[in-house]
């Protein structure tokens, strides 16, 4: 399955907003695809500052209370892509006008290669599992469902 680069997430929120149902809380990541075959600052800055932009909008819409994002971890496929995005879209998060929760796969990932698929990019089931974990533990522990 591809992933998507930062500003077609972008457009999916856009997509969903403008339609009858208003998401009031996001789950994503994003910005990997982006920097996936060559990591330099300009694009690390272009997913940043999307990043920024869209957590502006999401503010300004109103209807979004909070935010999920989680950064994928460090795999051998993409070299520099974790370490590049972490200190930016976390302080991205930690600075956003709508409430985000940066979930870091890392330290759930380190030293488990087998969370990681053949195609040495997404995660196997069980490493699917445990994002899908790590989301529902910040969701639950910061009672997003009822917000």
């Amino acid at each position: 399955m591809p992933g998507s680069p930062i500003a077609a997430i972008v457009n999916q929120y856009t997509t969903a907003e403008s339609g009858s149902v208003k998401p009031e809380l996001i789950v994503m990541d994003g910005g990997g695809i982006d920097l996936i075959n060559n990591v330099n600052q300009a694009t690390v800055n272009y997913v940043v500052n999307t990043f920024n932009q869209f957590l502006a909008r999401v503010k300004n819409d109103g209807t979004v209370h909070h935010i999920v994002y989680y950064l994928y971890p460090v795999i051998a496929a993409t070299p520099g892509v974790a370490d590049a995005l972490r200190p930016v879209m976390s302080q991205a998060c930690a600075n956003s006008p709508v409430p985000c929760y940066f979930i870091d796969l890392q330290p759930i990932f380190n030293g488990h290669p087998e969370y990681i698929g053949p195609d040495h990019i997404h995660p196997t089931a069980t490493g699917a599992t445990l994002i899908g974990n790590a989301v529902w533990n910040v969701i639950q522990q910061n009672n997003l469902m009822h917000a």
